[in-house]
């Protein structure tokens, strides 16, 4: 849909369809749908602005999905909840006697209604033929590849769409058959099950890692250990005189005291002899015990004595010129934000770089009621930086100029731009 536009008017947020014909309004899809609140579309009113008719559709409050999922990925919860509504539309369609050819299923004109937590989409009155592959190609792009079920829901129906055997039948058979395999929580199996499938190699390295966490665990404790051992022994000795004077006079009670004392006193020596020693082995061995969320060692590699070199390389030796991606230049521009009379830098590693209040969907999260949950994108286009508006409640402003939903506005070093109550420059 090339001739749709965004427009703002007050508060409320249109996506407007120009250049309509009369005929296509005035049969009787275009009166069904005109006429009708069809549950998952939303509902269009005609206006006439200088004498051509548009379709206005209220889309206030709502954000299209193309812009909700682009700086995040869809989950298994995500695509199911979309086929859900994508079988209830066709299933209305089918109650009016509606061309469900005439749906938008392009992922830009399929909004979210976050008041009713439902999908929307538009019903196009221009005589467009619409297919369901771009939305089906969008999951592809967009499903969490961890996500196994997410992946598999996404390329069967990439499948059905491409063979054009995908009807309200076989979704609903579909979502069936899913809602009884996904688990909706899986529990984890007992340590004792999940020694099974380990190699050999495998049980001893996560044994030696095990030895290594207790050992190096028992050497910087054998310090303390001693240390209260020693303090024991002392206690002892002086319970020992105290009490013997009083009122100990008989063998047994002072070779038990005698006793305890020696005992604490060479288990108290010994340990800090441990960790003498230990100690001294320490910075040989500190790195063996250094592992990543990979469980891999962080030991830096060395050569061997043979085969490194003894001179230093000179440096005018490397002549060659190595190639520097634009890419690597995105992290030159950043915001800076003004807060409490502070400024705060954050700087932009990517493109798209979405700014919104939702943390789990965009890459600056700000902690402002004015923001929306994804709220506004920055792009990069032919090496210009651009600033969209994603359908905000609030809207977006460059150097105090409001921009239109969707509309892309070229970004200048210096430029301030104003979301709900936050102000960042952009650098």
């Amino acid at each position: 849909m090339n001739n749709i536009q965004f427009k703002r008017n007050y508060r409320n947020t249109y996506a407007i369809l120009k250049g309509i014909l009369p005929d296509e309004t005035e049969n009787y899809f275009g009166r069904t749908v005109l006429q009708n609140t069809i549950d998952g579309l939303i509902k269009p009113s005609l206006i006439a602005v200088d004498g051509v008719m548009e379709v206005h559709y209220d889309i206030t409050g709502m954000q299209s999905m193309e812009s909700i999922f682009s700086a995040c990925e869809l989950k298994v919860e995500d695509v199911r909840k979309l086929m859900f509504h994508i079988a209830k539309l066709l299933r209305e369609t089918e109650k009016y006697l509606l061309e469900s050819d005439r749906i938008v299923f392009a992922p830009s004109y399929i909004f979210y209604d976050h008041v009713k937590s439902d999908w929307k989409m538009l019903y196009d009155f221009s005589g467009e033929i619409h297919s369901m592959r771009p939305l089906a190609e969008f999951l592809i792009e967009r499903c969490d590849p961890s996500d196994e079920k997410a992946t598999q829901i996404a390329y069967d129906f990439y499948d059905k769409t491409e063979a054009q055997l995908l009807s309200l039948d076989l979704l609903d058979h579909y979502l069936e058959k899913e809602e009884v395999e996904i688990p909706v929580k899986t529990e984890e199996l007992p340590a004792l099950e999940k020694e099974w499938y380990l190699t050999e190699e495998e049980k001893e390295e996560k044994h030696l890692k095990t030895f290594d966490v207790v050992k190096v665990f028992f050497r910087d404790k054998a310090r303390e250990a001693g240390s209260v051992l020693l303090a024991l022994c002392v206690f002892v000795f002086a319970a020992y005189k105290i009490t013997g004077i009083w009122y100990l006079y008989t063998r047994m009670e002072r070779f038990f005291w005698l006793g305890s004392m020696i005992i604490c006193a060479i288990g108290g020596a010994s340990l800090m002899l441990y960790r003498l020693r230990s100690s001294s082995d320490s910075v040989d061995s500190e790195e063996d015990f250094l592992w990543d969320d990979e469980g891999q060692s962080l030991q830096p590699e060395c050569d061997d004595a043979d085969t490194r070199s003894e001179e230093p390389a000179d440096p005018e030796d490397d002549t060659d010129t190595v190639y520097v991606d634009k890419a690597e230049f995105h992290k030159n521009h950043s915001l800076a934000e003004i807060r409490k009379g502070q400024e705060i830098t954050h700087y932009i590693e990517k493109y798209p770089y979405v700014i919104g209040k939702d943390k789990s969907r965009v890459h600056l999260a700000i902690k402002d009621r004015g923001v929306s949950g994804v709220h506004a994108r920055l792009l990069m286009e032919n090496n210009e930086i651009f600033l969209e508006d994603l359908c905000s409640v609030n809207g977006t402003f460059i150097n105090d100029f409001l921009i239109e939903p969707h509309e892309k506005k070229i970004l200048h070093r210096g430029d301030i731009l104003i979301l709900g109550s936050s102000e960042f420059v952009f650098r």
